[in-house]
């Protein structure tokens, strides 16, 4: 066979078998690279082939055809085991999460395989037997290298089985599998096996209500899953309800869970706590008044509260009436505080403006005229009038922080509630896709 038909059918072959593993060989150019050469590697005992001929600088083609002849030593099972190990090795110190020995394998094998369906065959008992093996073992069935029809036939069969397998290549081959059925058990059987954090297109009828879209897996269960969608709410998913299509798809970011632990912390620090955060479990007692709070439209009030499956919960502190009056005053303080902020972000935009201007003008002076440096300096006065004279809207701020410093020390003053407890949450991309 020849070397296009070696890439085709090596790139078609690897990719395949390597989706069992949910490697995608089209991930990494690296890995498709390597694909492409671990296909024509038996080759290189042939000056003329084509990494035979890359690779004449070397000398070794030249070397390997004269001392032992074209598919021999290199297409031997002593060769692909040797190589193969040479290569796990190397792989397994220099770079342990890579699949560089997995796609030799079957690289390496695709050649081998395609080689003994021509007529020559290939001995792959060599050096000790040097009967070719060949499949199948009637010749009539087998085909010829010097064939070129034959082999524009099979590239292009090639090319047609890699079309129909990109999805494969993409998903993986049992994601593949579980989304052609897109159920909730298949869901579940793809979210036990993943290492990695899932994405799913859900469609499906809620109180005769059609809810689609998109989001990421929290959990999954034989009987329902919880999904936190792209408008961050998670919603539950059950048997009960009539789905038409749940189609998992990983996105390549390892499924971590994290674990945080808190004592005695305020009620504000309870909320920065729970912020933003994909929640998987969360129990904490409030040591004074009870919470209320709502999780998927479930409203309860304790002091002991259980989160499970939630994304930016409600809650809201049974406080007394100073508690919060002090509490609206401070959201003023920090809605003031971020008004001039802002406007003083704008005022350091207008004087930068002024400052360049100046410049500009000075830069320029000397290859004015004489009447226009006569204006220029009319202007630089104004500019640098203005410059000096310009004040900030900001200059108050010390005083709103230590205003609003005061309201929060007075906030958790006497017998004011603090939180305790264990938060286990998800550990999101920075951008959720």
């Amino acid at each position: 066979m020849r070397g296009p038909n070696h890439i085709a059918g090596g790139v078609v072959y690897t990719g395949v078998f390597s989706s069992f593993w949910d490697v995608n060989i089209f991930s990494n150019p690296w890995y498709i690279s390597a694909t492409i050469f671990f296909a024509l590697l038996p080759d290189i005992d042939h000056p003329r082939s084509t990494l035979g001929g890359l690779l004449a600088f070397t000398k070794l083609p030249k070397y390997l055809d004269v001392n032992y002849g074209h598919r021999t030593i290199t297409h031997s099972l002593l060769a692909y085991f040797v190589l193969g190990f040479l290569i796990y090795f190397f792989e397994t110190i220099l770079s342990p999460e890579t699949h560089f020995t997995m796609l030799f394998f079957f690289a390496f094998s695709s050649h081998l395989l395609f080689d003994m369906m021509t007529v020559s065959g290939v001995p792959l008992l060599y050096p000790w037997k040097k009967n070719p093996f060949v499949v199948p073992g009637n010749p009539d069935y087998r085909f010829r290298t010097a064939d070129l029809k034959s082999e524009a036939y099979i590239f292009v069969a090639f090319c047609c089985v890699f079309l129909f397998c990109i999805p494969l290549f993409k998903n993986g081959f049992w994601t593949t599998y579980n989304r052609q059925f897109g159920t909730l058990n298949h869901l579940f059987r793809e979210y036990s096996e993943s290492e990695d954090l899932l994405k799913v297109e859900y469609d499906f009828l809620e109180h005769g209500e059609q809810k689609t879209g998109n989001g990421i897996v929290l959990h999954v269960e034989p009987t329902k899953c919880f999904i936190l969608t792209k408008d961050s709410i998670v919603i539950e998913i059950s048997d009960k309800t009539k789905i038409e299509k749940l189609l998992p798809e990983h996105i390549h970011h390892k499924r971590r869970e994290k674990e945080k632990f808190f004592l005695n912390i305020d009620y504000d620090s309870l909320r920065t706590t729970l912020r933003s955060k994909a929640i998987l479990e969360a129990e904490f007692q409030s040591s004074t008044a009870p919470l209320e709070y709502t999780v998927r439209g479930d409203f309860k009030t304790s002091k002991v509260i259980k989160i499970g499956y939630d994304y930016n919960p409600f809650l809201e502190l049974n406080a007394d009436t100073n508690h919060a009056e002090i509490r609206r005053k401070i959201e003023i303080k920090n809605i003031e505080i971020a008004e001039i902020q802002a406007e003083e972000k704008e005022e350091k935009r207008d004087l930068y403006k002024l400052k360049t201007k100046a410049q500009r003008i000075e830069n320029r002076f000397d290859s004015m005229k004489l009447s226009e440096q006569e204006n220029a300096v009319k202007d630089l006065k104004k500019l640098r009038l203005k410059i000096d004279n310009y004040t900030f809207s900001g200059h108050h701020l010390q005083k709103l922080f230590k205003q609003l410093e005061h309201l929060k020390q007075k906030l958790n003053e006497d017998n004011f509630s603090t939180f305790s407890g264990k938060l286990v949450y998800l550990e999101l991309p920075k951008e959720k896709p």
